[in-house]
C-alpha cells in the first residue's frame, strides 16, 4: 500500500516514501516488496545507504553503508 497508483495504464508507477524513525533519527525511505521479502531503502547520499529487509518468517537485516553497520534479528507483531 506504499506505492502510488498510476492514473493511466501507460503511466509508470510513481515513487512514494514513508517516514522511518530509528534511534531518534527520522528519514524518508522507499518501501520495497520483492516476493515475500519486504523492507525499505534510503540513498543517504554522502552517508551511503540504509537498507532493511524482512523475510516471511520474520527474520530481518538492517545495514548502513559505508558505516559498516549490520543488525540482524526477528520482527514480531505486538499490540
Amino acid at each position: 500500500n506504499q506505492f502510488a497508483p498510476a492514473h493511466d495504464r501507460a503511466e509508470p508507477p510513481r515513487r512514494k516514501v514513508t517516514m522511518v524513525d530509528l534511534d531518534g533519527a527520522t528519514f524518508a525511505a522507499e518501501p520495497m516488496l520483492i516476493g515475500d521479502v519486504r523492507g525499505f531503502w534510503e540513498d543517504a547520499e554522502a552517508m551511503g545507504s540504509r537498507i532493511f529487509t524482512m523475510q516471511a518468517d520474520g527474520s530481518a537485516i538492517y545495514t548502513e553503508d559505508p558505516a559498516g553497520l549490520r543488525l540482524t534479528g526477528t520482527c514480531e507483531v505486538t499490540n
